[in-house]
C-alpha cells in the first residue's frame, strides 16, 4: 500500500509548474524525484539495482546513439538518430580517452546483435565502466520504439550514499503525466527496498535553475554553505561553462566539481535535511524542493 497521497503529489507538481510559469525559461526544465533512505548500510547491506519504464518520457532530448550494422544504420538515418558503424568504432582503436569522450557524448547506446558481441574487442571496458554498455536491439524490433523505451526508463541503484535521484518529468508535460510518472517511480523504488516504506525517509520533487545560482552572487560563504548541503552536483554543458562566473572556485575547492548531464542544474540532497535556505533562490523563484513524503511529517 502506498503512503504517498495523490493530493500531495498533485500539489507539489502544481507548485513547480506555477513557479515555472512565473519565470519562463528558453529551455525545458527537468523535474527530479529525490529520495532519501534510512536504516540502510551501503557497506553491509546488499545494494539494489532496478529499472522501470515510465508511462511518459521524462527526457525527450536524451541523447541516444545506435552502434549498428548496415540495416540498423539505415533505419537510424531514417529517424534522425545518431549512429556509428563497426568501421567508425575501429577508428577509436580502443583509445581510453576517445572511448571516454564517446561515453560522455550520449546518455545511452543501442547496438545490433552482430555489433554488441564486438564491443569489448573494439572499445574495451570503457562503456561498461561508465555504466553505458549498449542495449541490444534486434531487427524484429522497431528502432524508434526501442529509443523511446530507453528514454522512458529510469534506473534506481544504491551506491555509497543514501540518496538518489531520477528524472520523472519536465515542465512541458501535463500535470497528469508527471503525476503518473512520479507514482510509478516511487512504488517501484519502494518495492526494491528490503523493508519497503520503512526504509524511505524523505521523497521530494526538486530542481534548481541558473537564476537561483545568480542569486548567490559569488558570495563565498553562501557557495561554501551550498557545497556542504549536497553530496553531488550535475549540470548541463551550457551551465557548467558558467559556473566559474556564477559561483567562483568554491565548488571546485570543495572537491565537488560538476558533472555533465541533461538537467539544467541538479543538486543531490542529503537525506533528512530541510530544503535549502531562501537566500539561495529568493522568495519569487521556484521552490528547490517540494516535499512529497517524510518520516518527520
Amino acid at each position: 500500500m502506498s503512503k504517498l497521497a495523490g493530493d500531495t503529489i498533485r500539489e507539489a507538481v502544481t507548485t513547480i509548474k506555477n513557479g515555472v510559469n512565473e519565470k519562463p525559461r528558453k529551455f525545458t526544465q527537468t523535474i527530479e524525484l529525490q529520495i532519501g533512505l534510512k536504516n540502510y548500510d551501503p557497506q553491509k547491506d546488499k545494494r539494489f539495482s532496478g529499472s522501470v519504464k515510465l508511462p511518459h518520457i521524462p527526457r525527450p532530448k536524451m541523447k541516444v546513439c545506435m552502434l549498428g550494422d548496415a540495416q540498423h544504420v539505415e533505419e537510424a538515418v531514417s529517424i534522425g538518430l545518431q549512429w556509428m558503424d563497426v568501421e567508425a568504432l575501429k577508428k577509436l582503436n580502443k583509445n581510453k580517452k576517445l572511448v571516454k569522450k564517446l561515453s560522455k557524448q550520449y546518455h545511452a547506446f543501442l547496438a545490433s546483435e552482430s555489433v554488441i558481441k564486438q564491443i569489448p574487442r573494439l572499445l574495451g571496458p570503457g562503456l561498461n565502466k561508465a555504466g553505458k554498455f549498449p542495449t541490444l536491439v534486434t531487427h524484429q524490433e522497431s528502432l524508434e520504439s526501442k529509443v523511446n523505451e530507453i528514454k522512458a526508463t529510469v534506473k534506481f541503484q544504491l551506491k555509497k550514499v543514501l540518496c538518489m535521484g531520477v528524472a520523472v518529468g519536465n515542465c512541458d508535460m501535463e500535470d497528469k503525466q508527471i503525476f503518473q510518472n512520479v507514482q510509478m517511480s516511487v512504488n517501484f523504488l519502494v518495492s526494491l527496498l528490503k523493508k519497503n516504506w520503512q526504509n524511505a525517509e524523505s521523497i521530494g520533487l526538486q530542481w534548481m535553475d541558473v537564476e537561483a545560482l545568480k542569486k548567490l552572487n559569488k558570495n563565498k560563504k553562501l557557495v561554501k554553505k551550498l557545497s556542504k548541503q549536497y553530496h553531488t552536483f550535475l549540470a548541463s554543458e551550457s551551465v557548467i561553462k558558467q559556473i566559474p562566473r556564477l559561483l567562483g572556485p568554491g565548488l571546485n575547492k570543495a572537491g565537488k566539481k560538476l558533472s555533465a548531464d541533461e538537467f539544467d542544474v541538479f543538486c543531490c540532497k542529503k537525506p533528512g535535511e530541510v530544503p535549502a535556505p531562501k537566500e539561495y533562490h529568493g522568495d519569487t523563484s521556484p521552490p528547490l524542493l517540494s516535499e512529497l513524503y517524510s518520516t518527520a511529517l
